[in-house]
C-alpha cells in the first residue's frame, strides 16, 4: 500500500473513532510506527482537521440562532449573549455582522427569544432570532481526496439528518463528561477507556467530521438554499425555511463560493477565536440527570 493510499485507509477510520493512534494502528492492522509517521503527515503536510459529529438535539439540547448582519456589539460581548448556552460563534472579518447558535429547548427558546430582541434593539442591531428545526451533517468520502494536488476531486459524502426534539435520553454526569470529553479531546480521545458509558451515548455520537488542504477560511451562509461542495460540513433548517450553511474553504475556493452564493448573507471567518469559537455541551447546566435551562440575564 502506497503512501497515499494508507492515508485513504487510515482516515477511514479517523472518521468512525478519531484520532487515538493507538486505537487506529490497532482496528486498521497497520504498525504503530507507520501510523505515527502517516498520522503526522496528516496533520502537518495534509492539514487534516477533525470535528466530532454528535447529534446532541437526540439529548433534549436543541438550537437556536441569533444572524446579525449590523451590530454595533463587540464580538467579545456578543459571544456572551447567552452565557454557557453558547454553542457556536462566527463574526465576520470585514463588516460588524455574527452568527451565534445557542442550545436550548423551545419552551424555553420562546422566553429567550423576547429578551434577546429587546436587548439587540437597544444596541441598533439589525438581528433575525431563529429556532433550528432540522440538523444536516456531512462526512467526505476520504477517496475523493486528491492528495497529489492537494483538491477534491469528486463530491461524495455521507449524510447525517436529525430532527428537533424534546425527548431525553437517559444520561447520567459520567455520559455527559463523555461527551465534553470527545467534543475536547478529538485527537487524543478514544471511546473504549469508558465502554460502560459510550453504550449510553452512541445513539448521538456518530463520528468524525473532517478537512483536508488549506481552509483558512470559514464561509457560514444563510438562504432559501444550500450550495453543495466538498467543502460544506454542516447545514442547518430554520422555522422560517431558510438553511444557514457551513464552509471550510481556501483562498481559491471562497472566491468561486462567494460568487455562487452572491445572493445570500454571508459571514466571512478565519480560524481565530476572535471570528470562529466553538464551545462544548453547557455541563453545568446538567443536574439531578437532566438539562435545566437557566434564566436568561442579558445588559
Amino acid at each position: 500500500m502506497d503512501e497515499n493510499n494508507l492515508k485513504i485507509h487510515l482516515i477511514r477510520f479517523i472518521k468512525r473513532i478519531g484520532g487515538n493512534l493507538r486505537i487506529l494502528s490497532g482496528l486498521s492492522n497497520v504498525p504503530f510506527p507507520i501510523i505515527t509517521k502517516i498520522y503526522k503527515k496528516l496533520l502537518l503536510q495534509d492539514k487534516l482537521s477533525i470535528f466530532p459529529l454528535i447529534e446532541t438535539e437526540k439529548m433534549g439540547l436543541n438550537k437556536g440562532a441569533i444572524w446579525c448582519n449590523k451590530t454595533s456589539l463587540k464580538y467579545d460581548t456578543a459571544k456572551q449573549l447567552m452565557g454557557p448556552l453558547t454553542s457556536l460563534f462566527r463574526g465576520d472579518l470585514e463588516d460588524n455582522k455574527f452568527l451565534l447558535m445557542f442550545y436550548t429547548n423551545y419552551e424555553n427558546y420562546l422566553n429567550y427569544r423576547s429578551k434577546l430582541i429587546n436587548v439587540l434593539e437597544e444596541t441598533s442591531s439589525i438581528c433575525e432570532i431563529s429556532y433550528i428545526r432540522k440538523y444536516y451533517r456531512f462526512i467526505n468520502n476520504e477517496e475523493c481526496y486528491d492528495f497529489n494536488n492537494n483538491i477534491w476531486k469528486c463530491n461524495e459524502k455521507e449524510v447525517y439528518i436529525s430532527y428537533a426534539s424534546e425527548s431525553l435520553l437517559n444520561l447520567d454526569k459520567k455520559d455527559v463528561e463523555l461527551i465534553v470529553n470527545i467534543q475536547t479531546n478529538p485527537y487524543t480521545f478514544h471511546f473504549y477507556h469508558d465502554l460502560v458509558h459510550f453504550k449510553h451515548i452512541k445513539k448521538f455520537v456518530k463520528g468524525f467530521m473532517y478537512t483536508l488542504g488549506d481552509t483558512n477560511y470559514l464561509v457560514t451562509t444563510k438562504g432559501d438554499y444550500f450550495y453543495d461542495s466538498p467543502y460544506l460540513l454542516w447545514v442547518v433548517e430554520l422555522d422560517n425555511g431558510t438553511y444557514i450553511s457551513q464552509y471550510h474553504v481556501n483562498k481559491n475556493a471562497l472566491t468561486k463560493l462567494t460568487t455562487e452564493l452572491k445572493d445570500q448573507d454571508i459571514i466571512i471567518s478565519t480560524a481565530e477565536l476572535t471570528f470562529a469559537h466553538g464551545f462544548s455541551i453547557p455541563y453545568e447546566i446538567f443536574k439531578s440527570n437532566k438539562w435545566v435551562m437557566p434564566k436568561l440575564v442579558v445588559e
